[in-house]
């Protein structure tokens, strides 16, 4: 629960807070996978086999959400992902990434609203680069990481949640 996660976060912080990292691992939103999803991605970071990312944060948008550049576009049974994401921090090289891009947009009273959906996207996937990022002068011990993407394709198995609703699952790990 919480109040434990809190006291063994004390407790590790004492001697690095690098330590506290690797706690709150995996991230909750995994929750959210169904199927083989389950078998593939959220059983092996519970059992510590497989490490993710949360890939939100884009040069240009910062932590403005709906300034994101980062699309997929369906082709066929897939997706093709292209965009860049920056200060990406994990305390270990990730196995995947949580990757948020725009799918659509949709129009509200408030006028046209980006759809954001959730990918599952493993590393070493033909249009997926992953590169380590600026050093963090306040977090040593997590490492940060740039992501780009040109026309990664991704089969819709792999998306996490519902097409378009990737915001509402962000704000389980945001909150």
């Amino acid at each position: 629960d919480y109040t434990t996660m809190g006291l063994f976060e004390r407790e590790l912080g004492k001697v690095s807070y690098g330590l506290g990292g690797h706690l709150a691992r995996p991230t909750e939103i995994l929750l959210a996978c169904e199927g083989e999803q389950i078998d593939r991605y959220l059983k092996p970071c519970i059992t510590g086999e497989k490490h993710e990312s949360f890939a939100l944060t884009e040069p240009g948008a910062g932590s403005d959400i709906m300034s994101m550049a980062t699309k997929a576009v369906a082709d066929g049974d897939d997706y093709l992902i292209s965009g860049l994401k920056h200060f990406i921090s994990t305390p270990c090289v990730p196995d995947f990434a949580l990757v948020f891009a725009v799918t659509g947009v949709e129009e509200t009273p408030r006028g046209p609203r980006k759809q954001v959906t959730a990918f599952l996207v493993d590393r070493g996937e033909p249009g997926f680069e992953l590169q380590r990022g600026p050093t963090c002068a306040a977090q040593r011990a997590y490492r940060t990481y740039e992501l780009s993407f040109d026309e990664c394709r991704v089969n819709k198995r792999q998306i996490l949640g519902v097409v378009g609703k990737g915001l509402e699952l962000s704000d389980k790990w945001l909150g």
